[in-house]
Parts: structure tokens; sequence; C-alpha cells
């Protein structure tokens, strides 16, 4: 991948946004995570953490009715659901096989959305 390539594929995010990360992923042990909303320049602007999720040693299952409610809010307020933030055990840098197939059925169901 080309620097040029890689440099538009940074995501933007405010320090609040960052700061809220932290205090909630950094609050637990891995598999802990919440969702990434953006605004109309395509910054992270919103972090909505994920407390009714269902986590286990090595996986993290989203509150999707909780989260369904949050996207409608967001969704009046002019911010765009762009996916979620989670941390996984020590060791993996990657993203799992099952982060890659959630993320594809996302992009399945969100028009306009290009990545997670």
């Amino acid at each position: 991948m080309s620097r040029r390539e890689r440099a538009n594929n940074l995501m933007q995010l405010t320090d609040t946004v960052l700061r809220a990360i932290r205090k909630h992923i950094g609050a637990f042990r891995a598999e802990r995570g919440g969702m990434l909303g953006t605004d109309s320049d395509g910054v992270i602007c919103r972090f909505e953490p994920d407390h009714g999720a269902q986590c286990g040693a090595a996986e993290y299952e989203p509150d999707v009715n909780h989260l369904n409610e949050i996207i409608k809010q967001w969704k009046l307020e002019g911010i765009s659901f762009s996916g979620f933030a989670h941390s996984h055990p020590p060791g993996f840098r990657r993203p799992s096989s099952s982060d890659h197939e959630y993320s594809e059925r996302i992009l399945e169901h969100f028009d306009g959305l290009d990545r997670v």
C-alpha cells in the first residue's frame, strides 16, 4: 500500500472521542467496545459505549437493539454511523475473522458506508 493510500485510509477523530474510547475500553479487559459516528466532514465526533454488549474472552457482540436506537438519534442530529472501536486480547494485532464477517454484514445494511 502506498503512502497516499495509507493517508486516504486514516480516520480523523476528535480529542473528546479519543478520551471516551480510552475511558470506556481501557476500563475493561479485552473485547469491550462502542459505536462510532461521523459528522458531515467525515470526522469521528461521537462514541457510544456499548454497555450492553455480550463480551467474552475473545468475542465482542454489540447490543444491536440499543445501538440501533442511538443510530436513529444520531441521524436526526446529522451524525452518521461509521463503525465500532473495540479491544482485542494481548497479541491480537489484526481484526479477527469474526470482525471481518461482522463488518461485511454492516456494509451490506448501510447504504453509502464504504468502510468500517
